[in-house]
């Protein structure tokens, strides 16, 4: 719906309060979902780093890792796999 206009165009073409406040719901979850998309991509690349890093790990364990690392769909499964690449031995 908000894709070809902005957030104000639309807030001011409705008419109730309704309205608005489902313009502005819509604009805090594509807020809401930007920062977590950008959350993930962080945690992400500093994992990727961290991995590329351990001494303990063959190149073949560090591409495994990384790879897992970037399917991860949350920051809470990277923080897993992380600690997974830490601990194998």
């Amino acid at each position: 719906m908000l894709k070809s206009r902005g957030y104000k165009d639309c807030i001011n073409s409705v008419t109730t309060p309704d309205e608005v406040k489902a313009i502005l719901s819509d604009a805090q979850n594509q807020n809401d979902s930007q920062f977590k998309a950008d959350k993930l991509a962080d945690k992400k690349k500093s994992a990727i780093t961290e991995i590329n890093k351990m001494k303990h790990l063959s190149d073949e364990q560090k591409q495994n890792f990384s790879d897992r690392v970037d399917d991860a769909r949350t920051v809470s499964g990277v923080g897993r796999i992380l600690s997974q690449a830490r601990e194998k031995c």
